[in-house]
């Protein structure tokens, strides 16, 4: 009996050994033999390991850049000279210093020069200056209807081509009268008044008799803010009125007249008679201006 149960115990311990000894090969079959989608995301794995290797073994190596040949003016026949301070910024006498940065500024009175500031030509029909200060005397007077229009379109092209470094006066004659702008001072050319100049031109109309003489009398007096006169007057009319004073009268008047003048008289006369043309030459030929001339 007891010897059956002896076989019986050694009997089971067999079966449990055998059993486990094949779950375990089981176990081990499973993970030496993985599955065909294991063994490919195994195989990828093994290849990014072995990338991330190769790459931090490998030592990078940065090319040096290409560039184009190209001419350069500034070496073009010097043999490869090296170029002094002055060539390379000619505009520059000096590199700066720290003691030249805080030097106190020398006093500059460019402002207030008679010189224009900004440059550039002031052009009525066809006389043209560089004046920075202009007075119009423009005739308005009854013998100008038909004509009178076209001054006004060129006199509003002259004028709003001014500079606001430019100073003006704007003055018509006629009916023994005169049309002053800003009471014939000369206003700097902003924005502001020469819009307003603009529509002062458009409400003269012609008529009356020619007051030349007066006319050009108030021009020459006309003054700016610091009490300057016009460096050009433009000096447009049609004639003179003959019918109280005869041609060498109004010669001598004028010539009396342009003895304290210091502006530059540029005359333009339309359809002149001949004595008319020769005393506006006068007028110009006084004050070191220029006459023009549009006949019939």
């Amino acid at each position: 009996m007891k010897n059956f149960d002896r076989k019986k115990r050694f009997l089971a311990w067999t079966v449990s050994i055998i059993a486990h000894l094949f779950i375990f090969s089981l176990l081990a079959a499973i993970d030496i033999h993985p599955s065909p989608a294991e063994a490919s995301q195994n195989k990828k794995h093994d290849l990014l390991i072995q990338h991330i290797k190769s790459s931090l073994d490998t030592s990078f190596v940065i090319s040096k850049p290409k560039f184009n040949q190209t001419s350069n003016n500034l070496y073009s026949n010097s043999n490869d000279k090296k170029l002094n301070h002055a060539q390379i910024f000619p505009n520059q006498s000096k590199i700066v210093s720290q003691k030249d940065i805080f030097k106190k500024p020398q006093k500059n009175n460019s402002l207030f020069s008679s010189k224009p500031i900004l440059p550039g030509k002031i052009k009525f029909y066809d006389s043209v200056s560089d004046a920075r200060k202009i007075c119009y005397l423009v005739d308005s007077s009854g013998s100008m209807h038909g004509l009178l229009s076209s001054v006004k379109q060129e006199l509003r092209t002259s004028i709003s081509a001014l500079r606001p470094d430019n100073y003006f006066a704007l003055i018509f004659f006629g009916n023994d009268q005169l049309y002053q702008f800003q009471e014939g001072k000369m206003v700097r050319a902003t924005k502001s008044s020469i819009s307003s100049v603009l529509r002062f031109i458009d409400r003269i109309e012609p008529q009356g008799p020619t007051n030349a003489i007066d006319a050009l009398s108030r021009a020459i007096n006309v003054k700016d803010s610091i009490n300057d006169p016009p460096q050009v007057i433009y000096f447009l009319t049609d004639g003179f009125e003959f019918r109280n004073n005869s041609q060498s009268d109004i010669e001598s008047r004028i010539t009396s007249l342009l003895r304290k003048n210091t502006s530059t008289i540029n005359t333009i006369a339309f359809w002149p008679q001949e004595k008319d043309k020769k005393i506006l030459r006068l007028i110009a030929d006084l004050s070191g201006g220029t006459f023009t001339c549009y006949d019939k």
